[in-house]
């Protein structure tokens, strides 16, 4: 039986909630970009991202002790060891960018530049140990948007045991609105400046909010389609528009403004672009698929992407080349140079990851005529 209920979930899949993913994906590299509409994208689309993946979750995982044991073993195939092995090959990597120029260790710069300086190998086993227990430090720049995935790996297993415990108790929904309480309350006094020592962890708060607010909204999909209009997405828009010139949030520093406007930008978000999502056409679709599909290529690969723009313009432009060093993106650069920035950290990953899948399927195809 429960073989059978493992192949159900992992053929589960949402077209729209994916079409979401990988919008959220190309906001987030428009939002590293430097571009103008950055504090308005900060808003929402990081907490839809957790929003998604609460929306997909599903009770069966939590059934049993073995469901919940296939179900951390997935995450951390598929979260867990790509967020290690990523971070390690920029560790490995960190002298390499000091030689060439892409990090600097020269304190006399500034303008953008966050100074990194050659590691031996003490440092780096001492990073690498950090990476092994959530906990990196200043070696892993380029790979600072995987600050996601730790994030949601920790609230995937979190969530997955505090529900195979909670079916265990006749009182559940109080447990949950507990449980809701608590992480308001912690996300609040972690965004005042309080519980800094939790280091990496501190945005487990308000990423599980935004999960349990995508279990909500997949539990009363049906109440909610009205929501899902073009009224919604107007409604949500100009709330978003409004939000963006009071304040901003940057979950992966754990600052939330406060609660309240915390949850109605997430939830705005959500509504805007699962609008959307409903809205586009097929072709556009299935390209932000592949955008979705490519998205941990993505996260790992855009900042480093973006330094193709940047020694382009410094090359053209004849400025220093230690501006080179300048993250995520050039300080003293044009004011339409963040298109360039967010077309190239896009497609660039998305390339790569195409042609990867390409060559393994050849290998693939190969080995087996070989075997026949």
């Amino acid at each position: 039986m429960d073989k059978v209920q493992k192949t159900n979930i992992n053929n589960m899949r949402i077209t729209e909630i994916d079409v979401i993913k990988g919008i959220c994906i190309i906001l987030m590299v428009v939002g590293h970009s430097g571009s103008p509409i950055t504090k308005w994208i900060y808003l929402f689309h990081m907490a839809v991202f957790f929003v998604a993946s609460g929306f997909c979750w599903n009770e069966i995982h939590a059934t049993s002790i073995l469901n919940v044991g296939n179900y951390i073993k997935k995450k951390i195939c598929s979260l867990y060891i790509p967020y290690v092995m990523v971070n390690a090959v920029y560790i490995f990597l960190n002298n390499f960018f000091v030689k060439i120029g892409i990090y600097s260790n020269v304190s006399e710069l500034s303008g953008g530049i966050q100074l990194i300086d050659y590691i031996g190998v003490k440092d780096t086993m001492v990073e690498l140990i950090k990476t092994i227990f959530f906990l990196s430090g200043n070696h892993v720049q380029l790979a600072g948007a995987f600050w996601f995935i730790r994030c949601l790996f920790v609230v995937n297993i979190l969530h997955c045991i505090v529900a195979f415990i909670g079916k265990k108790t006749k009182r559940r929904n109080t447990i949950w609105v507990l449980i809701f309480i608590i992480n308001c309350i912690l996300a609040s006094l972690v965004s005042e400046g309080y519980f800094q020592f939790l280091r990496g962890f501190k945005t487990t708060f308000a990423a599980y909010i935004a999960y349990m607010i995508g279990i909500l909204l997949r539990k009363y999909e049906t109440n909610l389609k009205k929501v899902y209009s073009i009224y919604g997405f107007g409604v949500s828009f100009i709330v978003l528009l409004i939000f963006s010139s009071i304040a901003t949030i940057s979950i992966s520093e754990g600052k939330i403004v406060n609660i309240v406007f915390y949850v109605i930008a997430t939830v705005c978000g959500w509504i805007m672009l699962y609008v959307v999502s409903l809205k586009l056409g097929n072709t556009v679709k299935n390209i932000i698929l592949l955008i979705n599909g490519s998205a941990l290529w993505i996260m790992a690969l855009h900042f480093l992407a973006f330094k193709i723009i940047t020694f382009t313009y410094i090359s053209v432009r004849g400025l220093p080349v230690y501006l080179v060093a300048s993250f995520p993106v050039i300080q003293c650069g044009s004011k339409v140079l963040w298109i360039a920035y967010s077309i190239v950290g896009v497609l660039l990953p998305t390339m790569l990851y195409f042609l990867y899948n390409k060559i393994k399927y050849i290998t693939k195809t190969y080995n087996l005529l070989q075997r026949n």
